[in-house]
């Protein structure tokens, strides 16, 4: 990233409204490779009161500024971090391996920071194993105000100590003091193998002063600003779909292989645009069937009138999720739209056997 574009992302958000208490000196990373999305939550955090959001363009970024906060913190204008928020599912070092430094490298600036991972649908498996490389908590995309704050709420609060044992090291994973005949976890001082009970440097409940309560006047325009995100979303969302029928109308055109098979290369750059974008702002279908669009065009073999007709029946079924604003599910409607789509999916690859679609159970 140049240094020029860091900068200008990572210059300090004042908050917009009145800072509770404490907020003003909190300093947040956050770790995404959509810009959008760094920039929706720095936004949401802003109108909190949040004091300092620094965003990184994925984990490497993050692991630098990290390093220089331990050798130069005079470089990025902050002394440390008070909360990582980081996409789980990040490429080259991804939200894994950033929280496994955080917590057990030599050069760590914070073992004790608070962590929030997020995902787009975690599995059960991401979520298992966030908790066992040391996550403070895990979140689900798209963000909503509430779940953030409620996030927040949490780490005001949390007094649970840091588990030091082989194999882990983080926030104790008992989040309820549950009574059991003997507790193996307690630390043995006859020498045998036990588990090291470490109060954590907890700095953002000590900045917060053990409570988290945004005024309603914040989490209100946190609100606006959200559905200001949405609202651009769809708009983006049009402009690449109008890429994609340009770029589909080109392949149509186009009378031999090589320019065929540029203009498919170009729709699949775009798919995969779109299904990034659809999986932070509340619309499941978009990342439905951008990802089903984008593993159709990653074929790179002939392209007949069957597999048009397939790319085309996913351009109509993702200007149908738009223009009906479906969310979610989409409801009966949206629920047929997936139903037809992977039929045809299905059917198609019935005829093709060699090529690989999307899930189409």
């Amino acid at each position: 990233m140049p240094q020029a574009n860091a900068r200008s992302e990572n210059a300090p958000n004042h908050a917009t409204t009145a800072d509770p208490p404490g907020l003003k000196s909190v300093v947040v990373l956050i770790a995404d490779e959509n810009l959008k999305t760094r920039n929706l939550i720095a936004s949401i955090l802003s109108s909190f009161g949040v004091g300092t959001v620094l965003r990184a363009g994925g984990g490497a970024h993050a692991l630098e500024l990290l390093q220089q906060i331990r050798r130069h913190p005079e470089r990025i204008g902050v002394s440390g971090f008070d909360l990582v928020i980081a996409d789980w599912e990040m490429t080259q070092i991804d939200g894994a391996a950033l929280l496994r430094w955080i917590r057990r490298h030599p050069k760590s600036p914070d073992p004790f920071l608070p962590f929030i991972a997020m995902s787009t649908e975690p599995s059960r498996d991401q979520v298992r194993a966030a908790r066992d490389l040391g996550a403070s908590q895990f979140i689900a995309r798209p963000i909503t105000i509430e779940v953030l704050c409620d996030q927040l709420v949490s780490l005001a609060v949390d007094t649970r100590n840091f588990i030091k044992v082989r194999g882990y090291f983080g926030p104790d994973r008992r989040h309820h003091d549950i009574p059991v005949e003997v507790d193996l976890r307690c630390d043995d001082p006859a020498g045998r193998p036990g588990v090291r009970h470490l109060i954590a440097p907890n700095r953002l409940a000590a900045k917060l002063g053990g409570r988290f309560e945004p005024e309603p006047e914040c989490m209100a325009e946190a609100q606006n600003k959200l559905d200001t995100w949405q609202r651009e979303f769809v708009v983006t969302i049009q402009d690449y779909l109008a890429r994609a029928e340009s770029q589909f109308a080109a392949i149509e055109r186009a009378h031999d292989s090589a320019a065929r098979h540029r203009g498919l290369a170009n729709l699949n750059r775009i798919s995969h645009q779109i299904h990034s974008y659809g999986r932070n702002f509340g619309f499941p279908l978009v990342i439905t069937l951008a990802h089903s669009l984008h593993k159709l065009t990653c074929q790179n073999d002939t392209i007949d009138s069957d597999y048009l007709e397939l790319i085309r029946a996913h351009l109509d079924a993702l200007q149908a999720v738009l223009s009906l604003g479906l969310k979610k599910d989409g409801g009966k409607v949206g629920r047929k739209l997936i139903q037809e789509l992977f039929r045809a999916n299905r059917k198609f690859v019935r005829h093709s056997p060699d090529r690989i679609l999307a899930d189409s159970s």
